[in-house]
């Protein structure tokens, strides 16, 4: 099993047809490599909601000494899934469909970012999501929103296309 940053106590669902156990983000945060490679941490989940943040340093910078948009776009895009993912039905994964976003203004290296994600609709095949990413001193920098659909985890073999 992977390993899971857990708010209570963890529950594994197997799915079928997958080699591995899925854990429902209701109970826990699963390992997400890319997020660590950030250094993007959760800091709070609920029903329909969702936080995570990172601070700022040299990997994730762009000429200027910025952050990168796509950095940006990832916080957006994983806080406002988490919270989508908080909804979905048993044995469905979230997949993003569409992503929309807004850069207020620059963050800096040293700074530390706070996404937050709320879910603003939901039914049976997918969740609309908003969010935005505010410094440590409540300064806004970028806000979004998302379309995200529920589908069933499928096993796919490596290197099928």
């Amino acid at each position: 099993m992977r390993r899971f940053i857990t708010s209570g106590g963890v529950r594994a669902v197997r799915v079928p047809g997958l080699p591995r156990e899925i854990i429902r983000v209701t109970d826990a945060f699963p390992h997400v490599p890319l997020l660590d490679l950030l250094g993007i941490r959760p800091t709070g989940w609920g029903e329909g909601t969702g936080e995570i943040e990172m601070t700022v340093d040299d990997r994730h910078l762009r000429t200027l000494g910025i952050l990168h948009g796509g950095v940006t776009a990832t916080l957006l895009d994983s806080v406002m899934g988490l919270a989508a993912g908080t909804l979905a039905p048993e044995n469905r994964l979230v997949v993003t469909a569409q992503l929309n976003m807004n850069f207020i203004r620059p963050a800096w290296e040293g700074e530390t970012l706070v996404a937050r994600g709320r879910v603003r609709h939901h039914g049976r095949q997918t969740a609309v999501s908003e969010g935005d990413v505010r410094t440590s001193d409540d300064e806004l920098v970028a806000t979004g929103s998302a379309t995200f659909l529920f589908v069933d985890a499928i096993e796919r073999e490596r290197g099928a296309s």
